[in-house]
């Protein structure tokens, strides 16, 4: 308790259910996978916005203790996302079962077992996807290592790229995530409606298209709804909801404003998907890497394949269990809303109504609360109490007059903008093509977004984080670990950034 404690992750538009599962697995299910001691940690919660607060001194030694756990024997995250996908394929299972079931048929004991083996599920995949992410979070302990380690090769070598162009190549998304797999659909969607001259006119009017317009191009139509079948769910996030027609009719005509040649970035991208590990492979002929070299890096991109398909798989879950969370508040005499801050563990007790003053106490929580988890039970703390608790543990630090931040690199590039801070949906209406979107950290309810924005800074993560992610799918200059841009920057401000040297810079 006499460590620092500090932010180690931030996030908006989040609820306690979604976020109730960290606790827990930082506590008590990473240790048991990891054989490490337990990540003490608690939750900052204030109206959607979430803080995790961490001991410092404690996270890096564990951090630590796994990256060199991974620099001895580099095959260790082969073997770690080995179970992360096997985890997440018994995740998907359960959700695309339980998209299935008339929940209201379910006794109260069946309901509550159904959110009990969710649980279980969400923990088994979390348990072993967070070692990695430990190496990550709050520290970039393993990207610093590799960073370094590439400098120093490069050095040696006397080469004449940078060091962040080799980085950049070397860790490679080797996997596409849901969501780069909607947008590559949507790209086909565009290419065939540009061959029916009707329907794109209609496209480029700024009328509603409705159902029945729709039906009027069935062909058409039926692509639409395959869309929506297959991917409605990638941007739903911890609260949803899933998007419809109306949502990718939006996108297509996003598309067409900017002039897009759908054709042409669809063979692009297939090109350099097939050019990804010949590029690798060229980098490391070049470095000269020795086989164990090579398994390091290998290890590096596989902490951000495993970022994807735990994500993936979360927001799955999430999605399939919308309607098991609406028939626990029907039953419970509760909101949606109120139902979403019941966290892991406490929905037996709501369905057998060992929950006293539910109303009060979950109207509490999602105004303010503190969730801890300590001694393998859940405790949350409200108002005064749980303001004291923050208050006893974390200190805000001081800004003084900051103009340039630094961050890493997660793609490479440099633009000038004006400033819109993004953090939740209802911020994307400000965004205009070229804008610098500057964020605490992007989630997938942002994307559309981040698909419009000359450059992207993110406060939070490493290069496992979604806005680095995202941002090298397209193409789109990144620095992340900023700490503090949010609070630097204001919409309209002109700034620069110099996504090679990681600098971004008010002018």
């Amino acid at each position: 308790m006499k460590d620092k404690w500090i932010v180690g992750n931030e996030e908006d538009g989040c609820n306690l259910w979604g976020i109730g599962y960290f606790p827990p697995a930082f506590s008590r299910d990473f240790p048991h996978y990891a054989k490490l001691p337990p990540m003490w940690n608690f939750i900052e919660f204030c109206r959607d916005h979430i803080r995790l607060i961490v001991p410092s001194r404690l996270w890096s030694r564990n951090g630590n203790a796994i990256v060199q756990r991974v620099v001895r024997r580099p095959g260790y995250f082969a073997e770690q996302k080995r179970q992360v996908i096997k985890a997440a394929r018994a995740l998907y299972e359960f959700s695309r079962q339980a998209k299935e079931i008339d929940f209201f048929t379910l006794s109260d004991h069946d309901l509550g077992t159904l959110f009990f083996n969710h649980d279980q599920l969400v923990y088994r995949m979390l348990g072993y996807g967070l070692i990695s992410t430990l190496t990550e979070v709050p520290h970039a302990l393993f990207t610093r290592h590799v960073e370094n380690f590439i400098s120093h090769r490069v050095e040696i070598l006397g080469l004449k790229s940078s060091p962040v162009e080799y980085m950049h190549t070397l860790s490679s998304v080797t996997l596409f995530s849901e969501q780069r797999k909607e947008s590559l659909s949507l790209l086909r969607l565009l290419a065939a409606a540009q061959k029916d001259q009707n329907f794109l006119s209609i496209l480029k009017n700024k009328k509603i298209v409705s159902e029945k317009t729709l039906r009027n191009f069935p062909g058409f139509a039926r692509l639409v709804e395959s869309h929506v079948k297959n991917f409605s769910w990638v941007y739903y996030g911890y609260n949803g909801p899933a998007f419809g027609n109306d949502r990718v009719i939006s996108e297509l005509r996003r598309l067409l404003r900017q002039g897009i040649d759908p054709k042409q970035i669809l063979h692009k991208a297939d090109i350099e998907q097939k050019n990804v590990a010949r590029n690798i492979k060229i980098r490391e002929r070049v470095l000269k890497f020795t086989p164990k070299e090579k398994q390091l890096l290998a290890a590096f991109r596989d902490t951000i394949d495993m970022k994807l398909v735990r994500k993936d798989a979360l927001t799955y879950s999430f999605f399939a269990m919308e309607r098991a969370v609406r028939e626990l508040a029907r039953r419970a005499g509760i909101t949606f809303k109120q139902a979403q801050f019941i966290v892991p563990g406490e929905h037996r007790l709501v369905l057998s109504g060992e929950m006293s003053k539910m109303k009060e106490t979950l109207a509490r929580r999602i105004k303010y609360c503190v969730y801890v988890y300590v001694d393998d039970k859940p405790k949350i703390l409200t108002g005064n109490r749980a303001r004291a608790f923050v208050k006893k543990y974390y200190k805000e630090e001081k800004l003084g007059d900051v103009s340039e931040l630094a961050g890493q690199v997660a793609c490479v590039g440099k633009t000038r903008g004006r400033v819109k801070i993004v953090n939740v949906p209802s911020d994307m209406k400000k965004m205009k093509i070229g804008d610098i979107l500057v964020s605490i950290a992007t989630t997938p309810e942002i994307v559309p977004a981040m698909k419009v924005a000359g450059a992207i800074v993110a406060e939070r993560g490493g290069v496992t984080s979604h806005a680095a992610i995202v941002s090298r799918e397209l193409k789109v200059p990144c620095v992340i670990g900023t700490k503090i841009a949010t609070k630097v920057f204001k919409d309209g401000d002109i700034v620069e950034v110099d996504a090679y040297k990681g600098i971004v810079r008010k002018i």
